[in-house]
């Protein structure tokens, strides 16, 4: 009973403080779920954005005694390859594949 009381009395004498009061939370709010929609939206795009500018490059290692030719042709008609070249590996104690 004593809180009824107690708000109808800050309706009738702080009516503004207390409008004023609700708007600043209202405003708080808003605030904070533009930020969570941004962030959101932001994200769903971000790795797309950041992926369309980096050119793939694939390395096949084959395996000792391969032969070299029929392995650039299955390489090079694999779907999505625009260009394929040999390359050499020099042996170095440091590296490991």
């Amino acid at each position: 009973m004593y809180v009824l009381t107690w708000l109808w009395g800050l309706l009738k004498r702080r009516t503004i403080r207390l409008a004023g009061a609700v708007a600043g939370v209202a405003i708080a709010v808003a605030l904070l779920g533009s930020l969570g929609a941004f962030f959101a939206a932001s994200k769903a795009q971000m790795t797309e954005r950041a992926a369309a500018g980096v050119i793939v490059d694939w390395q096949v290692q084959l395996a000792p005694g391969t032969n070299l030719a029929s392995a650039g042709q299955v390489i090079a008609g694999s779907p999505g390859v625009q260009r394929s070249l040999p390359v050499g590996y020099a042996p170095t104690t440091g590296l490991t594949a």
